[in-house]
């Protein structure tokens, strides 16, 4: 007599691709949204956050510089929230990012100027930039590691390739919003100044608004986020201090060559914009 048994085998669904590449990628759209509209509105954050006193020129550059702290503040968010995520999961993690951003860009969008506040509204900028670049730091290690993960083992190419993707595009819908913004104001509130009066904290307004949406999307990934994949016997035998003596070389080339490509299509392109503007 043969006896038959069934036994329920519980097998995890993975998460909806479209949904994870919608959640993951709006977070760096989001950033990069904030990124861009910054640099296309940094002649008015030049002369509103900085002395008059100062050389118009020189008021730009420390603009730029403004813009550049957060680059150091990226690896400490890379480091600490990539950790953070490979303990807890991607998903608190992902939702965290987008808060953070979206605190920095609150502080942006009603710090006091120069005149209101003097230096004080020139730290309250350069504090909100340092807190933009850990969230931009754990942001994109984050989002791209959920979509690997996530991705089919024939279509993992594909599926990171929308990390970088949106960041483009939101960049680009940042100078859409700009430009449309310069043109309508103006005109609708026939004012002249109104952009260097309030106008262009408006996107960063909208950034803010967008906020809630991306930490939606990504509290509906709760019970699909895959775990990280874990090398139990190579963690066990090599800790992480000594895997980057082991690859020091290949990861000071990968930095050098980020700098170099982050400066080269980024800065000088938004540097030549705002001497045209000027």
């Amino acid at each position: 007599m043969t006896a038959i048994v069934n036994e329920t085998v519980s097998v995890k669904k993975k998460p909806s691709g479209r949904r994870v590449i919608f959640a993951s990628a709006f977070g760096n759209a989001l950033e990069f949204f904030d990124f861009g509209v910054y640099n296309f509105f940094v002649v008015y954050i030049s002369t509103l956050f900085f002395p008059p006193s100062a050389d118009k020129n020189v008021a730009l550059l420390l603009a730029f510089a403004t813009f550049g702290v957060s680059f150091f503040m990226r690896p400490l968010g890379g480091i600490i929230v990539g950790a953070w995520a490979d303990r807890f999961g991607r998903k608190p993690a992902m939702v965290f990012t987008i808060a953070l951003m979206s605190l920095g860009t609150l502080m942006i969008g009603i710090a006091p100027t120069y005149a209101t506040a003097g230096y004080w509204g020139t730290a309250t900028l350069v504090l909100a930039r340092l807190i933009r670049g850990v969230a931009a730091g754990g942001e994109v290690g984050a989002s791209m590691s959920l979509l690997v993960e996530s991705a089919p083992a024939n279509r993992r190419g594909f599926y990171s390739s929308w990390s970088l993707a949106t960041q483009g595009l939101a960049t680009t819908f940042g100078g859409v919003v700009a430009l449309g913004l310069s043109a309508w104001l103006p005109f609708a509130t026939g004012s002249e100044t109104v952009m260097a009066e309030w106008g262009w904290r408006v996107p960063f307004f909208i950034g803010v608004l967008l906020a809630p949406i991306g930490c939606w999307l990504r509290l509906s990934l709760e019970n699909d986020v895959p775990e990280p994949v874990r090398n139990k016997k190579a963690a066990t035998s090599e800790s992480a201090f000594s895997l980057l003596l082991q690859h020091k070389a290949t990861i000071v080339n990968g930095v050098l060559l980020a700098i170099g490509s982050t400066v080269a299509r980024g800065n000088d392109s938004n540097l030549l914009y705002s001497v045209l503007l000027f």
